[in-house]
């Protein structure tokens, strides 16, 4: 009897390291085994029994190999760029708006330019206060717009040019009242181009009021 408990507790303990112990051991508790033959039939036995539990057990890993085989075959890959740094679809933000502070700004023939020097949004830093002039940091399409404010009995008119080519105009004025007015554009632009405001040929004044409300704004809708 002491020798069959020691072939016993060794077949138990090379079961766990298989990794099946505990199961081998509820299925053997479960069944008869053979009364009053030998030793070496027992042990017989259990070899069996540890054979049909581990094929089994393989076989159930195998289905489940199987399952995640047909799970990942199913999977469609995903078309998302794995550039973190920059995701699909991604849009670099450029946006500015500045206006004019002075109460009325004067021009001259030789002094066309409108001066915005009050920077109230620069985000991508393309707007530059010193000259009031907007270079585009990425290719893409832009709107700009334009309004202005205007003393009574006269009329002005301003307009955003893009490298020196004029792209949208506004005018306003009224004989009894102030008054103001918009325009805004849409375009492509190059990293690089500038934008300004001048004063346009279409006024009967050299001045524009200012008064915190004549402004220039423009931001990037797609990056190309």
């Amino acid at each position: 009897m002491i020798l069959l408990w020691i072939v016993a507790t060794f077949v138990t303990t090379v079961f766990c390291l298989c990794g099946v112990g505990g199961h081998v051991y509820d299925a053997i508790a479960k069944r008869q085994m053979p009364q009053g033959d030998t030793t070496l039939a027992q042990l017989r036995y259990l070899i069996e029994e540890n054979k049909s539990m581990r094929q089994n057990m393989l076989s159930r890993v195998e289905r489940i190999n199987e399952d995640a085989r047909r799970i990942s075959a199913s999977i469609v890959p995903c078309p998302c760029q794995t550039n973190y740094n920059e995701p699909a679809g991604f849009n670099q933000s450029v946006a500015f708006t500045a206006w004019m502070n002075a109460s009325s700004y004067s021009f001259s023939a030789s002094v066309r330019a409108a001066q915005f020097p009050i920077v109230i949004t620069n985000i991508g830093f393309g707007y530059n206060a010193a000259n009031s002039s907007f270079t585009a940091p990425v290719s893409g399409l832009y709107e700009f717009s334009l309004a202005i404010y205007m003393e009574l009995k006269h009329y002005v008119g301003l307009q955003v040019v893009h490298n020196g080519k004029p792209i949208l105009r506004t005018r306003t004025g009224n004989y009894y009242t102030f008054h103001m007015a918009s325009n805004s554009a849409i375009v492509n632009a190059t990293v690089g181009d500038r934008f300004w405001v001048e004063h346009s040929v279409e006024s009967d004044s050299s001045a524009v009021y200012g008064q915190e409300v004549t402004t220039f704004s423009g931001y990037l809708i797609k990056e190309f």
